[in-house]
Parts: structure tokens; C-alpha cells; sequence
């Protein structure tokens, strides 16, 4: 008959064997603990939530389990995957001129001068002007600079009511002394004046909000109709 002494020595020593084992189990990766659990085919066996059985509700189907199973490294990079997709696309305008206005307005300033330049051409084409590109290079260098400046101006402040008030009487006034200058002005006050006025007019229209690019429209139609109506009854 064994001493306690060996029985105690002989469970020690399993107890330390599976120690060991477990130590070894331990060793194992959470991924690759993952593939072994759903290559075994045991998830399929387990009951799920929609059991009949009460008791067998109490388990958790195989899509459940293998995300408890998911280390936290993995759920962080999907929370991350997550709100890349979700803001893929979305792009705050008005935050970026709030931080770099002068980079929005010199974006803002490059189809404003062509609208100027394209009027230029038209204007100079109108009347039969002899012209080079020399000199509507020149024209453009001397009017880009007040331009950006009324650009740079308007849009920092262009949350500002009295900013907004400005600008639409400003473009206003453009568009209908425009009018006024094409019923009644000789061809040398057009050719000057008109390029500048229809861009300081069309850039207005652009950054009003709906309410006042109807009103400014509404406004220079009218000044149109009321100036051709007076210029030929006066005559």
C-alpha cells in the first residue's frame, strides 16, 4: 500500500503537468484560438437565442461568440474602419475658410478674373477694338490684385449681416449701373468699366443665399425693363 507521501508527490506531479498544459494553451494567440474553435465545426452545434427551449436561450450563436472571442486590437480597427467610411466624403468647406481664408479666396479669385477677362474680350470684341493679349494681360495684372482684396475682404466676414447687406447692395448696384452703361454710355465708357462691374455683379450673385440672389436679379430685371422703357420715351 502507497505512503501518502508518494500519493502526495504523485499528484503533485500532475498538477504540474497540467500546468504546463495550460501554460501551453496560454501560449496560444487569440486569432489562432478563433480558427481552431470554428474549423472544429462545434459553433454550428450550439443552440441559438431563437431556441424554444428556455434553457438553450441562453446561449449565444456562433457569430456572437466569435466576436467575444476578437481581441481588442480587432474592434478598434474596425471602430476606426467605421468612421473612415462614414466620413469618406464628407468635406466641411466652411470649417476650411474659417481656418485658412486667404487660401479659400485665392481659390475663390481665379474664376472671378476669368469671368473679368471673358467680359474684357466680349466687350472688346463688341466694338470692333483692336486688341492683343499684351495688353488684356495688363489689364488682367492691374485688376487681379483689387479683386482678391475685395475677395479676401467679403469672404472672411461673410457670416457677418452687415457684411451680407453690404455685398448684395454692392452687387446690386453693379448689375443695374452695368445696365445703365450698356443703354446709354459711349463705346470707350463700356469697354472700361463694364468688365469690372459684371464681375463685382456675377461674384455677388454667387455668394448670396437664395432669398438675396432673387431679390438682386429681381432688382437689376426691373432696372433693365425701367431704363430701355425711359431711354426710348425720351427720345
Amino acid at each position: 500500500m502507497p505512503t501518502p507521501r508518494k500519493r502526495q508527490s504523485r499528484s503533485t506531479s500532475a498538477d504540474v503537468a497540467a500546468d504546463g498544459k495550460f501554460e501551453e494553451l496560454d501560449d496560444i494567440s487569440q486569432q489562432e484560438k478563433l480558427r481552431i474553435i470554428e474549423n472544429s465545426g462545434i459553433l454550428g452545434k450550439i443552440p441559438t437565442a431563437t431556441t424554444p427551449n428556455p434553457k438553450a436561450a441562453r446561449f449565444i450563436n456562433a457569430e456572437d461568440l466569435a466576436e467575444e472571442v476578437r481581441t481588442p486590437d480587432d474592434h478598434d480597427g474596425d471602430s476606426d474602419e467605421e468612421e473612415g467610411e462614414g466620413g469618406e466624403g464628407d468635406v466641411d468647406f466652411d470649417a476650411i475658410g474659417n481656418e485658412m481664408p486667404g487660401v479659400v479666396a485665392l481659390l475663390y479669385s481665379f474664376p472671378a478674373i476669368m469671368v473679368f477677362m471673358t467680359f474684357e474680350v466680349l466687350v472688346q470684341q463688341q466694338f470692333g477694338s483692336d486688341w492683343t493679349l499684351a495688353e488684356l494681360g495688363l489689364k488682367v495684372l492691374k485688376a487681379y490684385p483689387v479683386l482678391l482684396a475685395y475677395i479676401y475682404a467679403t469672404y472672411l466676414h461673410r457670416h457677418q449681416v452687415w457684411m451680407k447687406a453690404f455685398q448684395w447692395f454692392v452687387s446690386t448696384a453693379a448689375g443695374c449701373y452695368f445696365i445703365h452703361l450698356n443703354l446709354h454710355s459711349p463705346a470707350i465708357g463700356i469697354m472700361q468699366q463694364c468688365p469690372g462691374l459684371m464681375t463685382i455683379w456675377v461674384y455677388g450673385v454667387f455668394m448670396a443665399d437664395n432669398v438675396a440672389m432673387v431679390a438682386n436679379l429681381l432688382i437689376v430685371g426691373a432696372a433693365y425693363h425701367w431704363d430701355l422703357w425711359a431711354k426710348y420715351i425720351g427720345r
